[in-house]
């Protein structure tokens, strides 16, 4: 399974209101909390001005993904797209697959959960971690490289930028 998108964004949801709270009738239906809202402001507020255009953004159907999606309100992504591989219950296959039916975008921002964004990030890394621990409400930004002194050497993922509500 081939992965060819240029830039990647995991965007992982802000923080939300627990889930052991009665009012709540499933961990989809979790909101953000006041926290989260100015958490998704600030990395929204960052992502703007370096976000690449014609950038599709992905969302997974939980609210406080789906909240954290809104804070960009960007016309640089015209629409959120909701897909289930980002669900809290997906797997990391699922997401790669869905990865993979956008490989002929350039530009991805997924917002979704942990730990499934950190699995994604360690295998789009080619890492051996199994997990990376993406804080809540950060983004982790990839861009895929190529060596061109090796042209043998497969493309791969590189960090390009690691940003954190309180950092921006």
């Amino acid at each position: 399974m081939q992965i060819n998108c240029h830039n990647i964004i995991l965007w992982r949801h802000a923080e939300a209101v627990l889930a052991n709270d009665d009012s709540l009738q499933s961990d989809m239906a979790r909101a953000l909390t006041p926290k989260g809202q100015r958490q998704a402001k600030r990395i929204a507020r960052w992502l703007k001005p370096h976000l690449p255009e014609n950038s599709l953004l992905l969302s997974s159907a939980a609210l406080r993904a789906f909240q954290t999606a809104q804070a960009l309100n960007n016309s640089k992504c015209t629409q959120i797209n909701v897909q289930s591989a980002l669900n809290p219950t997906a797997s990391l296959r699922e997401i790669l697959d869905c990865l993979a039916s956008f490989s002929s975008k350039s530009n991805l921002l997924l917002v979704g959960h942990q730990p499934l964004l950190g699995r994604v990030a360690g295998h789009l890394l080619g890492l051996q971690v199994s997990d990376l621990n993406i804080k809540k409400g950060a983004i982790w930004w990839l861009r895929l490289e190529s060596n061109p002194a090796n042209l043998s050497q497969p493309t791969r993922y590189e960090i390009v930028s690691v940003q954190t509500p309180s950092l921006v």
